[in-house]
């Protein structure tokens, strides 16, 4: 174990002691350490326990312990209305990651999880392989943090520890990218293998056209460090009115600016994508609000999307008057969208995505098993993986998240739900762009599970009036 690994474990051990909402901002900030293995991968026959995972089930581990968080994680676990539909999606991917692949075994050929040879993919026919086993326990730890985050959003200081733990989870992604871009410039990656002891192939000194450098803070590759900042950008945008008016001009709206700077030096496709899609929903929901606001509210909204636009053209008219830049600008734009569907890659990846789906039709709808089939979209593997059955409780719940409201008088809740919902659709679109698993992710799962904990579930009436169910009896409204 190196001295990186044996810190955050022992931080974690220290978190034990502390309450539930250190344990979510230290999860979080772990996730900006996506190449560090906490326990050598050597110990675990080649898988690599990343820190972001082991420190959430810590936290979970914390509110199982607890009595009164406890009793609302094992309430909202097998609640429809809450998880409920996602556990039994997880039910019937697990069953059958372990059932399907025996059951058509030799009958098909598939593009499996792993290299078939050490340069390509190649169809293999369907049989089950350890990568059914570690995709289950992928999804079971997934659904397990929308578990734990939908019981932390139902205690009452929820608002301060989630707008903290983005807000500081921001700052790391921030600062490991901009370690891994000064110590590129100066030629000594090296010195940060202490932080990329993973079993996976680092692409952590790639070059785009220009000679530009990607940066991949301390990431495996750039498009995972592009997407993890996308994934932070959008709760710390949307949710920003919850910091106070002097925290959020003097550290959040810069937190945002360099988190899209980050975004951008990724060079990776799917993380501008990401930022498209973030500053579209940006303005969409802007000019919503000062339609439906009063005088005070379009004012603001109308000041605050006039310094963006233009701060945004001033700084590509800038960019753009420089020649060495504008020439990588040019560059990157030709290679990175205009000529993206040119590559062998891109043709590569769209192959997975049709041999996919010929897995699903071939199976009578049923599916191959989560692990047994690899694609290049996130929603194509759950139908391919999970067959119709799945990707029907994954729509239900989808449409339960989209469906979810607050009362009326929780204006801060409110902020947060609306945010939440916001904050999830760039992920997605991202993912349906590069997702090779049935797996959500770390950062969708915390998501859903503020929204599946901080919707109101209407009571039962009994007798002729309405009680208040030991849903809308906890800590939340306490």
């Amino acid at each position: 174990m190196t001295p990186i690994s044996i810190l955050c474990l022992l931080i974690l051990i220290y978190g034990l002691t502390r309450p539930p909402s250190f344990l979510l901002i230290t999860a979080l900030v772990y996730t900006s350490f996506g190449a560090l293995a906490l326990i050598p991968p050597a110990l675990t026959a080649g898988a690599s326990i990343l820190a972001a995972p082991v420190a959430f089930l810590f936290l979970i581990g914390k509110l199982l312990w607890m009595q009164k968080t406890a009793q609302i994680y094992t309430r909202t676990l097998v609640n429809p209305s809450r998880v409920g539909i996602l556990g039994l999606f997880t039910l019937v991917a697990v069953v059958g990651a372990f059932i399907l692949p025996s059951l058509f075994a030799g009958e098909m050929y598939v593009i499996p999880m792993r290299l078939a040879t050490s340069y390509s993919y190649a169809l293999t026919p369907l049989y089950p392989t350890t990568s059914n086993i570690t995709q289950s326990l992928y999804l079971i730890i997934s659904f397990m943090i929308v578990t734990a985050m939908a019981t932390m959003a139902r205690l009452p200081d929820f608002k301060e520890t989630f707008t903290k733990a983005i807000l500081y989870a921001m700052i790391a992604a921030i600062a490991t990218g901009m370690i891994d871009f000064v110590f590129g410039i100066a030629g000594k990656t090296d010195m940060l293998k202490m932080f990329r002891n993973a079993s996976y192939a680092m692409l952590v000194d790639q070059e785009v056209s220009g000679g530009v450098r990607r940066t991949v803070g301390l990431m495996p590759e750039a498009s995972s460090y592009g997407t993890l900042v996308i994934a932070l950008l959008g709760p710390l945008l949307f949710m920003r009115q919850l910091y106070s008016p002097k925290m959020t001009k003097w550290v959040v709206m810069p937190a945002i600016g360099l988190g899209f700077l980050f975004a951008g030096l990724s060079t990776s496709s799917t993380a501008y994508v990401g930022i498209i899609v973030i500053v579209g929903l940006h303005f969409a929901d802007s000019i919503h609000k000062a339609i439906n606001g009063d005088m005070a509210l379009r004012a603001r909204v109308a000041k605050e999307l006039g310094v963006i636009s233009i701060l945004g053209l001033l700084g590509f008219i800038g960019l753009m008057a420089l020649p060495a830049t504008r020439e990588i600008i040019f560059n990157l734009v030709d290679e990175m969208l205009l000529n993206k569907t040119q590559s062998l890659s891109y043709l590569e990846r769209s192959s997975w995505n049709t041999y996919a789906l010929q897995n699903f039709w071939d199976t009578k709808g049923f599916g191959v098993g989560a692990g047994s089939v690899r694609t290049s979209n996130f929603f194509v593997n759950i139908l391919a993986a999970t067959g119709f059955i799945g990707a029907l409780l994954f729509a239900i719940f989808l449409i339960q998240l989209i469906s979810a409201r607050v009362r009326p008088e929780q204006k801060e809740l409110k902020v947060i739900l609306h945010g939440a919902k916001l904050s999830v659709l760039p992920v997605l679109v991202c993912a349906s762009l590069v997702g090779t698993t049935p797996d959500y992710g770390i950062f969708v799962a915390c998501l859903f599970g503020v929204i599946a904990g901080t919707k109101y579930v209407v009571p039962p009436r009994v007798v002729g009036h309405i009680h208040r169910s030991s849903e809308t009896d906890d800590l939340q409204t306490s």
